[in-house]
């Protein structure tokens, strides 16, 4: 009974760290943001979205997506933050022009999925944008 009760346990704690970004993963997205446009601002419901896309990206539309992908040894203590700034920053240079260019008052959010396998650990991650018409 107890090791049904840890199983579900560990599940629901999985289930439940997907539905919250991660305050040092959310603080490196809008680090990586605001260095190439000061002029936008996060949406939580963007953030939200960004989440859907992730699990499902047929269903979500946006104006400007950038995504990422980054897998790091099982054994990388640094935190979620400084992964997410690894995953990242390459994107962000790629991208810094059409994020540079959204006109003030624009939206953006991000989200990620944090996986460990048995060798792995995978963040899959993505932020969108939406322009102020």
């Amino acid at each position: 009974m107890l090791l049904v009760f840890t199983v579900l346990a560990c599940f629901l704690l999985n289930v439940a760290s997907y539905e919250t970004l991660n305050g040092q993963a959310k603080s490196a997205f809008k680090e990586l943001n605001v260095i190439l446009n000061r002029k936008i601002d996060w949406s939580d419901e963007l953030e939200k979205k960004a989440l859907e896309y992730l699990k499902s990206p047929s269903t979500v539309k946006a104006d400007m997506i950038i995504k990422g992908k980054k897998t790091f040894p099982k054994d990388d203590t640094s935190s979620l933050g400084i992964k997410t700034w690894n995953a990242f920053d390459e994107r962000f240079k790629k991208n810094g022009k059409k994020v540079r260019n959204l006109p003030e008052g624009s939206k953006y959010g991000c989200n990620l999925i944090f996986k460990t396998t048995a060798k792995n650990q995978i963040l899959n991650g993505v932020c969108l944008y939406s322009k102020k018409k």
